[in-house]
């Protein structure tokens, strides 16, 4: 049951380093019912048992916090003798590496000290770590120094003679332990006090590529050189395995990409028809392998993100015999998200969009949520909140969402202010991000009613707000909030900011006022009604000082800063969303900013759901699909590019899998169907339809735990609807049908 925590050294090393670590088991009589082990690791681990790939982790966290995997590996053991076999890896812990994205994933935060633990919990045949395990430092284990590949997810470079798993005995040494426990130390907290995982592992299932679109290559003559293109069919995050035998000192280079594309004379690569080979190429960021004797298989240490995938091979081998491919599959991983939604329609196009925007957000989990699979591979709160909408209007589990918000509130500074992403290895601050994690709060709490949990972030809450609340100058709005003033990706702001200099921030201040009306429904939802009070006053306040600084007369509308003309539609949108202005008002403000969009500034599409809400508010939903056509631009890049996923942006199209963009999800579920909650945990819901161009569509949507709600709705050659809604027992609804002609 005792184990230790031990690595090959006590160094500090300048470059990240992998080391194995193996100890043979000995099974006298029968193998036991149950063999739970408990599994941590500083930076991250693979275990095997008898050659079988058990787990990987530990699941991402932020400083201070380090979690432990559980898994039964029972079922992999047998009479005799046994082997566990860890691979290591050491990432680095430096300020200015860590900010070059040279010291590992910028999202798995290490102490920069190497540490694997692994805890038998019941039986006693000596798995747990301690310096029996023999360990050796995979020298051939490397990375390219170059912080463009650290930044899409830390590529390999691995010579696989210096990396060997089978090294002789005499390369291994024992390990040697931590010369303390921290769960032993008393009143220090220092590092590695473990914590139970708080999400479930990552799937992993074997999954084969579905076709080759050129270079169908089985061997390669000596002295020569071959490649082959490989399709998946559509964006996957997956592990490589690629089955072969040659001789040593032959190579292979996996290039991998979002879907084919051609190289520009810049140098730059443009990405056209996702799966069309022809005229095109893999253009991307590779891992590279050279090979040891004989058959081996190849596996990256880490995930990748791709939908195609170019194998060059060099048969370079100190022997002139073949290079032999047996097979090239991948193994799909992923957080094991149950989707309970689900959307039909007489227009299948409508059915694919939905089914293409549940691949964009479960690429988007792992075990944080991500800006974006193929790149940084990110949790941002902005990204995050919508993602963690989008997950709640297709399925009960909570769980990552919990863990998010976890995260961001583990990362608050001692001023309030809470990081843009979270858990990062460096600190990077947008103060408009924390707005979003009270949103995202709010959200968890209408879909899971969890007093204690919500209860337990209100400290969060109100120091939050102390960092604003000294910000608010004499106009009675915010000033300068400091840092990178971040609203949204628009072609006429610098850098995606409103604002110049010590510009009074208006976006800033509306999206404030969001975040204090959620913030008092939080309190009062938790029995602090006073503070709820307080909130709304500030609240009132704050709107009422943006009226008077930022409303132009002259165009009716509001100006992203004051003293000047009425430049774009994010201020009308927000102006209704805070309740800046509401009623009639609202109605006549988003009428004129449809009327006047040509000379507006337009929202990106990662705000596309703030739009449609302010549209929804107002009573002007089917705009959504007249004046804004927004569906046209997704089913144009599923037409005519065949994107499996939808993309960061629809002009650069920098990724093409991001999870804010799952925007469908949410409308379809909420909007089309109607179904939201009310009140917090569910304990009354709505079923309100808004107008749609479908004819005939229904689905379901899940409710928290309370079930999973069914909606069905035909038009008849009239246009009026017949609706049937099902609605699980005890679950108070509140049918509203007067959007529709029923």
């Amino acid at each position: 049951m005792n184990a230790k925590w031990i690595w090959i050294d006590m160094a500090m090393v300048r470059q990240p380093r992998m080391i194995y670590f193996k100890k043979n088991i000995f099974i006298p009589d029968r193998v036991p019912g149950k063999c739970r082990v408990r599994v941590s690791a500083d930076s991250r681990y693979i275990l095997y048992v008898n050659g079988q790939r058990v787990m990987t982790g530990p699941c991402r966290s932020v400083r201070g916090v380090r979690y432990a995997d559980e898994a039964d590996i029972a079922g992999l053991l047998h009479t005799g003798d046994n082997e566990i076999f860890v691979k290591a890896v050491q990432y680095t812990d430096n300020k200015y590496e860590n900010m070059r994205f040279m010291t590992g994933p910028t999202s798995i935060v290490t102490e920069g000290i190497g540490g694997l633990y692994i805890e038998e919990k019941d039986t006693f045949y000596g798995i747990g770590t301690s310096k029996e395990y023999k360990c050796v430092h995979a020298e051939g284990y490397g990375f390219p120094q170059d912080n463009i590949e650290g930044y899409v997810g830390f590529m390999e470079r691995v010579d696989a003679v210096r990396a060997c798993e089978d090294m002789p005995e005499s390369a291994w040494k024992n390990a040697e332990e931590f010369s303390f426990s921290p769960e032993d130390t008393g009143t220090l907290r220092n590092f590695w006090m473990l914590e139970p995982r708080p999400i479930p592992l990552m799937y992993e299932r074997r999954d084969t590529f579905k076709r080759i679109t050129e270079g169908a290559v089985s061997a390669v003559e000596p002295g020569e050189s071959a490649y082959m293109m490989l399709d998946a069919g559509r964006l996957v995050n997956a592990y490589p395995r690629i089955d072969f035998t040659c001789a040593e000192g032959s190579r292979l280079k996996i290039i991998y990409a979002e879907g084919f594309g051609t190289m520009n004379e810049s140098g730059t690569v443009t990405r056209g028809v996702r799966d069309k080979a022809e005229g095109q190429s893999v253009y991307g960021h590779a891992d590279e392998y050279i090979a040891k004797e004989g058959r081996q298989t190849y596996i990256p240490f880490l995930y990748r993100s791709f939908r195609v995938v170019k194998i060059e091979i060099e048969n370079t081998g100190k022997r002139a015999e073949p290079f032999v491919i047996h097979s090239v599959d991948y193994i799909s991983t992923g957080y094991p998200l149950k989707i309970e939604g689900s959307f039909t329609s007489d227009n299948k196009t409508y059915e694919k969009l939905w089914k293409i925007s549940v691949r964009t957000l479960k690429r988007c989990m792992y075990e944080t949520y991500m800006d974006c699979p193929y790149y940084e591979q990110m949790q941002y709160a902005m990204d995050t909140f919508l993602e963690v909408r989008y997950t709640l209007a297709v399925s009960s589990d909570h769980r990552l969402a919990r863990k998010a918000i976890n995260d961001f509130a583990q990362a608050q500074l001692r001023d309030g202010m809470i990081p843009c992403n979270s858990p990062s290895k460096f600190m990077q601050i947008i103060p408009g991000f924390p707005f979003y994690w009270v949103l995202m709060l709010d959200t968890y709490m209408m879909y899971t009613g969890d007093t204690e949990f919500v209860r337990s972030h209100l400290g969060t809450l109100d120091k939050l707000f102390c960092y604003y609340r000294c910000r608010i100058n004499e106009k009675g709005i915010l000033g300068n909030t400091g840092y990178w003033q971040f609203f949204d990706w628009v072609k006429e702001w610098h850098n995606g900011s409103p604002v110049t200099g010590n510009e009074d921030n208006i976006l800033y201040s509306m999206l404030y006022v969001c975040a204090l009306r959620a913030a008092s429904g939080i309190n009062r939802f938790c029995g602090r009604n006073d503070t709820a009070l307080e909130y709304e006053k500030d609240a009132d306040g704050i709107s009422q000082a943006i009226i008077k600084n930022a409303y132009d007369a002259d165009s009716g509308m509001f100006s992203d800063v004051p003293g000047k003309s009425a430049s774009s539609m994010h201020a009308q949108i927000f102006a209704v969303l805070s309740g800046t202005v509401t009623g009639s008002d609202a109605k006549a403000l988003m009428s004129r900013m449809i009327e006047n969009r040509g000379s507006l500034s337009q929202p990106s599409y990662c705000m596309t759901y703030f739009l449609c809400r302010a549209l929804e508010m107002t009573g002007l939903y089917n705009e959504i699909h007249t004046s804004f056509e927004i569906w046209n631009a997704f089913i144009k890049l599923s037409h005519e590019l065949h994107l499996s996923t939808w993309p960061e942006d629809f002009i650069q199209m920098r990724s093409d899998c991001h999870g804010w963009s799952s925007v469908i999800l949410y409308e379809f579920a909420a909007c089309y169907l109607g179904v939201r909650p009310t009140k917090p945990g569910c304990s009354e819901i709505t079923v309100r339809p808004l107008p749609c161009p479908l004819k005939k569509y229904g689905g379901s949507v899940p409710i928290g735990d309370k079930g999973v709600v069914t909606v069905e709705i035909e038009t008849d050659e009239r246009g009026k609807h017949t609706v049937n809604v099902h609605v699980p027992d005890g679950v108070k609804c509140i049918c509203d049908f007067s959007q529709l002609d029923v």
